[in-house]
């Protein structure tokens, strides 16, 4: 169970930009030190959400690929 200050979203079947653009929406919404977890299965998608993340000064805690493409990653705000 995801506690106040975690996020869960899931950009699966979306293509860029949508995915980035629901990201920043999330993220836009939280506070500082507040982790989410957002799941996609675009080909470039964490390519996007690592980009985003470097320009925006937020950190990647981990990143799991799972099978069919599907990438769950897990970012600290």
């Amino acid at each position: 169970m995801m506690s106040d200050n975690e996020q869960d979203i899931s950009v699966i079947g979306s293509s860029c930009p949508v995915p980035l653009i629901k990201l920043s929406q999330a993220v836009a919404e939280m506070a500082q030190g507040e982790t989410l977890t957002i799941t996609g299965d675009d080909p470039i998608f964490e390519v996007g959400v690592r980009d985003f993340c470097e320009a925006n000064g937020h950190e990647i805690l981990d990143v799991k690929v799972h099978a069919g493409g599907r990438i769950e990653i897990h970012i600290k705000v």
